[in-house]
This record gives C-alpha cells, structure tokens and sequence, in this order.
C-alpha cells in the first residue's frame, strides 16, 4: 500500500512539474512587446521642407486585409499614424515665417512582430531652405529595461537651388527589445527630430 502511495504521488508531482514547464515554454513564446509613439520636429529659424515618415517592423502592417471604415491600406497607415506627411508651404518662406510642423502622432501602439525584428521609423526630409540643414534625432531614450534604440547619424542636406528639386535625406530610429522573456505593452519611446541650418 505504502509503495502505491509513493508511485502515485511520484507521478502526480511529474505531472505538475511538467505541466508547469509547459506553461512557462508556452508564456516564454506568447510574449507580447509594443511602444507608444509622439515624434516632435524641431526646425530652427530659416528652416523649410517637406517631410515623408514611416514605421516598420509592426504587426499591423503585416496584414493584407483592409480592416472595416477604410477603403484601403494607406488609409488606415495614414490614419492611425503609421505614415505621416508634411508640404512645403512656399507663402511660409516667402513671408518669412517659421515652419511650423505637426507632431507625428502614432494613434495605435506599436506592436513588434517578435522579439528578433525592430521597429525601424524612417524619416525622409526635403530641404526648401536656402542654404543647408542638418537632421538629426534628438530626445530619445538610449535604452530601458523593455527596448533599446539606435539613432542612424544625422544628415547633411544642401540648401535648393533656383530652378531644381529640393535634395533629400534619410535618418532613421531603430528600436529592439532589450530582454525577450521581458514582455512590455505600450511603454513611452518618444523622441524628436532637430532640423538646423549650418
């Protein structure tokens, strides 16, 4: 009777344990990680462009269905802040009044893919000013417990030239996820693009 006993709680304590081993596999790969997102343009006195702005790396732009009130994908991006765009407006120039640009506000938190690819946020600027402008990401968080970001260098763009079009350039933001067993929903990664004539 004795030996049945041990049998039986022998087995019952193997079944636990492996059930507990299951859960914590399964909770090790369900972890969920997203941010939530307000870029700020800083453009100094004498400053003009045009700006083109994306997000990659999420989960909501892995799906080809277009969700329910929209008519298509763009919309929804442009919608919920996926992609944000801004125009050159020559009176502002021409009157000599500072650029004023929106904030790109995301609307959704973004949720990363998985714990190995990073949301990259792309920002392409069109120089209108008369003489050349460094861009540069400015006011980010280095790194938290949840995500790490990596800022590409700044960029060097000429000024335009009567009768051409505006040069461009390209910074980028890239964030991971710091620890893959550290799940994290909706934690702040705000930051700001400075744009300064030189």
């Amino acid at each position: 009777m004795r030996r049945r006993i041990i049998i039986a709680t022998t087995v019952i304590s193997m079944v636990l344990c492996l059930t507990l081993l299951g859960y914590g596999v399964y909770s090790h790969l369900n972890q969920s990680f997203s941010v939530s997102n307000t870029i700020g343009f800083n453009p100094s006195q004498n400053v003009y462009v045009s700006i083109e702005c994306n997000v990659s790396g999420i989960q909501q732009m892995q799906s080809s269905i277009i969700p329910d009130g929209y008519t298509s994908l763009e919309e929804y991006y442009e919608d919920m802040g996926f992609i944000h765009k801004e125009e050159f407006n020559s009176q502002d120039k021409q009157l000599n009044k500072p650029q004023v640009l929106q904030n790109w506000t995301i609307r959704e938190s973004l949720k990363f893919v998985d714990y190995e690819t990073p949301i990259v946020y792309t920002i392409k600027v069109y120089n209108y000013s008369d003489m050349a402008i460094r861009v540069s990401v400015t006011d980010y968080v280095t790194a938290t417990d949840y995500f790490v970001n990596t800022p590409s260098n700044y960029v060097d763009i000429p000024g335009i030239k009567e009768g051409q079009e505006p040069s461009y350039g390209t910074i980028t933001l890239t964030t991971r996820v710091a620890e893959r067993t550290n799940g994290f929903n909706e934690e702040k990664n705000d930051f700001k693009i400075a744009m300064e004539t030189i």
